[in-house]
């Protein structure tokens, strides 16, 4: 018996001890994006840029479906797109305006939930994510995406190392079998694995705003 005076269910015990420790309500991450590309002020090479991404991205099914690039690109199907820049410089507020151009919503992956201290569970709160963002056909978005996709470790030696460098390769393995809409966000591009970003189709860099963008930026929020 327990403290309280009453005796444990066994089902109950068994259910208990199988739920993930670290398991993450996903569903508290899902929201309607707040801004519209009409709220971002970009470079003009940067907006460029986003309005190519978004150029395939509203015709992803004419190109990958009736010119049959599909067939010639099986794998890696995902439309993977990096954003890398200073803190302040749009990122974040650049991924929720595609997904509000595109009407989804958008899945923000809070990396402390998503970096568990228990070792193996990083990779299939990765692999949740994914699905999560497939069932309810959302942009999925990873900010600070360099604190688990650094460069692999080499002279692994301790279980740790290796939860590590099985979290890239997980990531690798989601992003070859995602069909979707995925943005990474990083301050620290150079941190990445290199046989990660060879498999993201956009790279996006974000500077800060000159003279001219500032007074944009400050007018828009008048």
């Amino acid at each position: 018996s327990n403290k309280s005076g009453r005796s444990k269910n066994p089902q109950e015990t068994e259910e208990t001890d199988k739920t993930p420790k670290s398991a993450i309500d996903f569903s508290l991450y899902l929201r309607e994006p707040k801004y519209s590309l009409k709220d971002v002020v970009l470079p003009p090479k940067t907006r460029h840029q986003v309005d190519l991404i978004l150029a395939e991205l509203q015709y992803q099914d004419l190109i990958y479906k009736e010119w049959g690039m599909g067939e010639k690109h099986k794998l890696d199907k995902a439309l993977s797109v990096n954003f890398s820049g200073p803190p302040g410089t749009g990122k974040t507020l650049t991924a929720e305006a595609l997904a509000n151009a595109l009407k989804r919503k958008i899945l923000v992956v809070p990396y402390q939930q998503l970096e568990s201290k228990y070792v193996g569970d990083t990779p299939k709160n990765i692999a949740k994510a994914f699905e999560f963002a497939t069932t309810h056909q959302a942009v999925l978005f990873f900010d600070e995406a360099d604190s688990f996709l650094g460069k692999r470790l080499e002279n692994v030696t301790q279980s740790t190392d290796t939860a590590v460098n099985l979290t890239r390769s997980v990531m690798i393995v989601q992003l070859s079998e995602y069909e979707g809409i995925v943005i990474f966000a990083t301050n620290l591009v150079r941190n990445y694995d290199p046989a990660f970003i060879s498999r993201i189709r956009w790279k996006v860099q974000f500077d800060l705003p000159d003279e001219e963008a500032r007074v944009k930026i400050w007018q828009a929020q008048i």
